[in-house]
């Protein structure tokens, strides 16, 4: 019924929307779980270019939320992200970080990256 309805609303409102089914996920137990937390003001492509980042270092994304909002203070349109990665316990974090940094440096992205607490 889902799919049924999602071809509908592509037709009936002129997007372009792409879904697929999943299977059940294999366990990673080499994976460590970090949190990475994105606010930045609002501009084409910016979902793109982090998750191209990730795919480009071989790090999984299990989780990704984002919205786009409009700040109170001074009306700019603004995007926000927090996603859970997936990264290799044999990828040395200090070098993950630093380059993460300076992709979002680049980007003019205001960002962390943390260990999952649990």
């Amino acid at each position: 019924k889902l799919e049924a309805m999602l071809t509908r609303l592509q037709r009936e409102n002129w997007l372009k929307l792409n879904w697929y089914r999943t299977g059940a996920k294999e366990p990673q137990s080499n994976l460590l779980p970090y949190i990475v937390e994105v606010i930045a003001q609002d501009k084409p492509g910016i979902l793109f270019q982090l998750a191209d980042f990730f795919d480009r270092q071989n790090i999984t994304i299990e989780n990704l939320q984002s919205l786009r909002y409009r700040a109170m203070q001074t009306g700019a349109d603004m995007f926000s992200a927090q996603i859970t990665i997936g990264v290799p316990a044999t990828m040395h974090i200090a070098a993950l970080r630093d380059d993460f940094l300076e992709f979002c440096d680049h980007l003019n992205l205001d960002a962390i990256m943390d260990p999952m607490k649990f």
